[in-house]
């Protein structure tokens, strides 16, 4: 159960980094710049693939599905503030 639901977690945080990276808001874009010359322009999916990663690895603890889960849930707020325009 947990392996499933890390997978869906891991598809909703790369929808929702899509989402932000592709939305031209200015914070987004100041940011783009700035770290996209130090860390390269796939940065932040390879951070998210990690971190999937290691959620796959250790899902048979229900402690760290509840922390991916919450790594979700504050990534689709952040992407609903910045898409909406609340930030």
């Amino acid at each position: 159960m947990g392996l499933i639901l890390c997978f869906l977690f891991g598809i909703t945080n790369f929808s929702c980094h899509r989402a932000v990276m592709e939305s031209k808001h200015p914070f987004v874009e100041d940011t783009k710049l700035y770290f996209g010359q130090h860390i390269g322009k796939y940065a932040g999916y390879i951070f998210e693939f990690i971190i999937l990663l290691g959620a796959l690895v250790y899902n048979e603890s229900f402690i760290f599905v509840l922390i991916y889960m919450t790594y979700t849930a504050l990534n689709m707020t952040t992407a609903y503030l910045l898409l909406n325009n609340k930030l």
